[in-house]
């Protein structure tokens, strides 16, 4: 019996200064929220920059959003 397949959590990810410009200077929409912290990136570019999948559900996507905006505080 196959054993059950788990999806990968995509909470590791590099926040780039090219994703920080493209985070900024498009008015499209970027980021899909579906509750408090979760959501989708639906934008392809943003997406391939962070090296994180399109249109796939994260569970903490307030994290990324609040890395983009430059809220939290750099390590």
């Amino acid at each position: 019996m196959p054993g059950k397949g788990h999806a990968p959590k995509y909470s590791d990810f590099q926040v780039t200064d090219k994703a920080r410009e493209i985070w900024r200077s498009s008015r499209a929409e970027k980021i899909c929220l579906t509750s408090a912290d979760a959501g989708l990136i639906c934008c392809e570019k943003l997406a391939a920059e962070l090296g994180l999948p399109v249109f796939v559900t994260m569970p903490n996507i307030r994290r990324l959003i609040d890395e983009l905006s430059g809220s939290i505080e750099r390590l």
